[in-house]
């Protein structure tokens, strides 16, 4: 099914990479993760997205609330499993069925502070612009050994801390300067529509599901077992970097 012309807003390139982020530089890690797919399989991916979250009343998808079944998964999710598995698994196989690649960066702010002030200064960084822009990195590298030279945009969500710093560093790379689009719909003060760029909540799932294991590894503790999503984040082409 060919979804309707623009429903998803759409960015000038032929690829289109959209990141999350999950950590804060306070907490010790932070997380950008996300997936590549073209401009047309991130439309299908939008019109199924949404219409999988309609089935169960939700008007977007955040993974933080659906671990702790809270906001939108306050009732009726908490002690039904079923129900709770069902719709992720649904969302992951959306994912994995639209997107050609994930792509991540964890840095570690132990190793991120042993950069002097004035190297952060001069290649304008923070933690989140370092793992963006290593993601960016990655991108750049899978696409020149596939041979798959087209245009690439960059998403990112609008509101994260170095969205300056990350449009400087970018330029100064000769990368494309990133868009940064809202997570879920909203509206202004004017009272005009702002439509979500879905892809960011299928980012917001592996940025949290990369991003729980590496903070308990730092902090000490013994992981026996991945989660399901992690598991089948696995399965997919792609792999993880970190500081």
């Amino acid at each position: 099914m060919i979804p309707p012309k623009n429903k998803l807003k759409t960015v000038p390139a032929k690829l289109v990479a959209a990141f999350d982020a999950s950590g804060k530089e306070d907490s010790g890690l932070l997380v950008v993760a996300g997936f590549i797919s073209s401009q047309e399989d991130w439309a299908t991916f939008d019109t199924e997205w949404r219409a999988r979250l309609k089935e169960d009343s939700l008007d977007y998808f955040h993974m933080v609330d659906f671990a702790a079944s809270r906001k939108q998964f306050s009732a009726g999710w908490k002690d039904n499993e079923p129900r709770r598995q069902k719709l992720l698994g649904d969302l992951l196989d959306i994912i994995k069925s639209r997107t050609y690649r994930l792509f991540a960066s964890s840095v570690e702010m132990r190793i991120f502070e042993t950069l002097s002030e004035a190297n952060r200064e001069e290649f304008a960084l923070n933690a989140y612009v370092l793992a963006a822009r290593s993601c960016a990195a990655d991108v750049r590298i899978w696409q020149r050994r596939e041979k798959f030279e087209v245009p690439t945009a960059y998403v990112f969500e609008d509101g994260d801390d170095g969205k300056g710093l990350m449009t400087e560093r970018f330029l100064a790379d000769n990368l494309p300067i990133p868009h940064f689009k809202p997570k879920k719909d909203g509206v202004k003060a004017d009272g005009t529509e702002v439509k979500a760029y879905t892809p960011l909540q299928a980012a917001d799932i592996l940025c949290y599901e990369l991003y729980h294991p590496h903070r308990d590894v730092i902090n000490g503790k013994r992981i026996w077992k991945f989660r399901y999503a992690l598991e089948q984040f696995n399965k997919m082409l792609g792999e993880p970097g970190y500081y």
